[in-house]
């Protein structure tokens, strides 16, 4: 079971789906406007939704967000973006998004030209078709990424992420709970050990000393070529090595 959804917009808060596209294998993709038959096709939406059935999603993050706004918790999830970032360095492609999967994986063209067309007025045939061209192309590349996945070592760490994007989502949605008292105590904690590693360090590196100026003989040495470095030519000099084996460097400019 494929889904995606057209939101008006990026903010779950403040913005609502329009459009939701459901893809099964061997029936036409069903597209549900959501102006139209919401509130009243909530119920089974959400009765498909949380069924045991796979939903497959392209960035389940942000479409799970819209519909905790809906009081919607799909499950169980898989996501093709989440995949294809994971197949990225076994030879995927290097972009996650949906037009460049179906490109790597399918071999197909989606035109995105209606992307980021007006999905709040009333809604062209060009619309329509684009979102259930979206929607069918996740069945063809869920079965080439399942194997991908397998076949690359990775479908165990797939089934982790995809049981973690709920949660992510979540967070996200609602936000966390933030410490800021213990925050600021782990700060001062922190920067307490930080200044202590310091003085450590200079026991045997000694202070850093700033150089803001150098002979033409050091400057020559910088530019690495015999002649004279830039006048604006910024460039490290060498520093010292200590028995730990800790250089220090002062960085210079010819003024």
């Amino acid at each position: 079971m494929r889904w995606i959804l057209k939101p008006t917009s990026l903010d779950p808060h403040t913005d609502r789906i329009r459009l939701i596209q459901l893809a099964i294998d061997g029936l036409p993709v069903l597209i549900i406007d959501c102006f139209a038959l919401m509130p009243e096709c909530l119920d089974i939406i959400k009765e498909i939704l949380e069924g045991p059935n796979v939903k497959i999603f392209q960035n389940a993050k942000f479409d799970l967000q819209f519909f905790m706004a809906l009081d919607i918790y799909p499950y169980p999830i898989y996501d093709t973006m989440l995949a294809g970032q994971l197949l990225r360095t076994s030879g995927g492609s290097t972009r996650a998004n949906l037009a460049a999967l179906a490109h790597h994986y399918l071999n197909e063209e989606l035109d995105k030209e209606e992307q980021t067309s007006d999905w709040k007025a009333e809604l062209s045939e060009a619309q329509l078709r684009y979102a259930a061209r979206d929607a069918e192309v996740l069945l063809h590349l869920r079965e080439v990424m399942i194997k991908q996945l397998a076949g690359n070592g990775v479908a165990a760490a797939a089934l982790v992420e995809f049981s973690c994007v709920r949660a992510i989502a979540e967070m996200e949605y609602t936000g966390i709970c933030f410490d800021t008292d213990r925050w600021e105590r782990l700060v001062k904690r922190t920067e307490k050990e930080r200044d202590e590693a310091m003085r450590v360090l200079y026991t045997y590196a000694g202070e850093p000393v700033a150089q803001t100026s150098l002979c033409t003989s050091d400057l020559r040495q910088c530019d690495g070529s015999g002649s004279h470095a830039p006048r604006d030519r910024f460039c490290t000099a060498g520093g010292f090595l200590h028995r730990q084996q800790l250089v220090h460097k002062t960085v210079c400019r010819q003024l």
